[in-house]
């Protein structure tokens, strides 16, 4: 029924946010709708030639109503949040604000309105900002959940409106406030009060996949483990939502997967994390997170009621760790020379993520590995194939490194002539990109620290070395290829994407090089951050390079490449 917002959050009632709900997020644009709907509110209330009596309506709020007398809100947490926010800092701004606190605080002292464990403090603190009648920006750098910067920033918005109001200002806009309306629903059983919640969504912010499973595993413990598992699922959860942010915000997410990554984060390590388990064998690797969602809850469905404690249990622990793992390799990737070449330079396959992930969680993640990783990216995605099924299918194989190797080893045999792509493994390198940096930076480079490769991104948070020609792509334009020993254009062109015309070069050097002589290059490779480069245009031979140079780095490459990939060769 329609109720107005002063009856509906009375001194009467508590309200809970329940452990499945999303966490906050409402954003700024949400308030400027709202303020929108008070100002014309407030505007229609002092209209003395509108008789309509009937307040402004702000939307639903569905509630269920526990044993201890508290309103679990099923629907409407954002707009409630959001409302009583609001109704706090208006009061909060009136002359005797303490006169009727008891709306907003219960005998204890405590918000009506009791927000997620999470982000109970910090939703404390904001209030103690509205009754000291100031913003303290100290207070955003406390914000660590996505739920406590969306509070932050909604709050911030709301006193930005508000904060100047005289006494009398702050009265008017709150009664007008307290007499808009809302649709108020009430739902008795538990168990569908979580369904509810599963299927509506609050005004302009659908739920997210981990939404929807946090409440699913909330519904079946509800349902079939006598509620014991609430507590875990909403700690693990927390936890989880926690680490998400830290894995958007690290340095290595940009290098990650794709451009949608970051806004996807936990979608794709949902994905990655039931790729990574053969205990969840209902998998395909072509499922998409939204698709493996459907046959999770199916799995659950129909599974033996007896064994849904125990999988749920272990699901949300390895579930946790597999994310806790996830980030420790981002870590890894600003401390380990290997694994900053795999994430940053290389940018693996997400395939191959679950296997990664799984041999950290196994602790058998040492450089071996890190370096079969790279070795597999290599061959499985440019040597004439795309073996994403393969890549899928090392997750079977990360209970020992023997096996994850033999794996590897194994599949490459049967599916790959190594001995063709290695014969000619120094052709054509300029399209081989990102395989040809980090093989450069492997053959080169075998010793460079992590705080030079950390350099190598600049300004960056991402590797954006380019490749440059060391003798200049425009030689077949000029036609002045006899001075660099080549016969003739054909024969330019033979050689001139190979392995010994190119080196990784900062994009701004190279820019400048572009077209240009050796004379003009050599003292601009000397300001390049990569060792190799200084020495190269340091050495006294380097006005000389030539077609003969190239040839000679050519077979040097070559017979490093064919040792460097040997384990991966027919047996003789």
């Amino acid at each position: 029924m329609q109720t107005k917002v002063s009856d509906v959050f009375s001194s009467n009632n508590l309200f809970s946010i329940p452990n499945y709900q999303r966490d906050y997020a409402w954003e700024a644009h949400n308030i400027t709708e709202l303020w929108e709907d008070l100002e014309e509110a407030k505007a229609v209330s002092e209209d003395k030639n509108n008789s309509n009596e009937m307040g402004h309506f702000l939307g639903t709020i569905v509630l269920a109503k526990r044993n201890d007398g508290v309103y679990d809100i099923i629907d409407g947490q954002q707009r409630a949040t959001t409302i009583y926010l609001f109704r706090y800092a208006l009061n909060a701004l009136k002359n005797n604000p303490q006169y009727n606190i008891n709306i907003f605080l219960d005998d204890d002292g405590k918000s009506r309105l009791q927000v997620t464990k999470q982000n109970s403090d910090f939703f404390a603190k904001l209030l103690k900002q509205a009754d000291n009648k100031k913003i303290d920006d100290s207070l955003e750098k406390e914000a660590i959940t996505s739920g406590q910067k969306k509070l932050y920033e909604v709050f911030k918005e709301i006193w930005a409106k508000v904060g100047s109001f005289t006494h009398e200002q702050a009265k008017s806009y709150l009664s007008v406030l307290d007499n808009m309306v809302l649709m108020r629903l009430e739902e008795k059983n538990a168990g569908r009060a979580i369904r509810m919640f599963q299927t509506v969504n609050d005004r302009g912010v659908p739920l997210s996949l981990l939404d929807k499973l946090k409440a699913l595993l909330m519904l079946y413990s509800n349902k079939f483990c006598n509620e014991e598992l609430d507590d875990k699922i909403n700690d693990i959860f927390g936890e989880i939502f926690k680490i998400s942010m830290q894995i958007k915000d690290h340095k290595a997410a940009s290098s990650l997967a794709d451009a949608q990554f970051v806004s996807e984060v936990e979608n794709r390590i949902f994905r990655y994390h039931l790729f990574s388990n053969n205990k969840f064998n209902f998998t395909h690797y072509r499922d998409g997170a939204d698709e493996l969602y459907k046959k999770l809850k199916n799995e659950l469905k129909n599974m033996d009621k007896s064994s849904i404690k125990d999988w749920i249990d272990y699901y949300i622990d390895d579930f946790l760790n597999f994310f806790k793992s996830f980030y420790e390799i981002l870590e890894l990737s600003l401390k380990n020379p290997n694994m900053f070449k795999l994430l940053f330079i290389l940018r693996i396959n997400p395939y191959f993520y679950a296997p990664l992930v799984r041999l950290k969680m196994n602790n058998l993640l040492d450089d071996e590995c890190l370096e079969l990783f790279g070795m597999a990216e290599i061959i499985f995605y440019n040597f004439g194939s795309t073996l994403d099924a393969t890549a899928y299918h090392l997750q079977d194989s990360v209970d020992s490194k023997e096996n994850f190797k033999n794996t590897i080893i194994k599949e490459v045999r049967k599916k790959v002539d190594m001995e063709y792509h290695l014969s000619e493994i120094e052709r054509y390198n300029f399209d081989w990109k990102k395989c040809f940096h980090y093989l450069f930076l492997t053959y080169r480079e075998k010793d460079i620290s992590i705080d030079n490769l950390i350099k190598l991104l600049g300004d960056s948070k991402t590797y954006t070395m380019q490749i440059e020609h060391i003798i200049s792509q425009n030689t077949g334009k000029t036609l002045d290829y006899e001075k660099y020993g080549f016969t003739d254009l054909d024969d330019f062109y033979a050689y001139e994407h190979s392995f010994g015309n190119l080196i990784p070069l900062e994009g701004s050097i190279n820019k400048s090089v572009q077209d240009k002589s050796l004379a003009h290059k050599q003292d601009e490779y000397k300001k390049s951050a990569i060792f190799y480069n200084q020495c190269f245009a340091n050495s006294p031979e380097f006005l000389n390079f030539s077609k003969a140079k190239i040839i000679e780095e050519n077979q040097k490459f070559r017979e490093w490449a064919r040792d460097y990939f040997s384990m991966f060769l027919p047996k003789q």
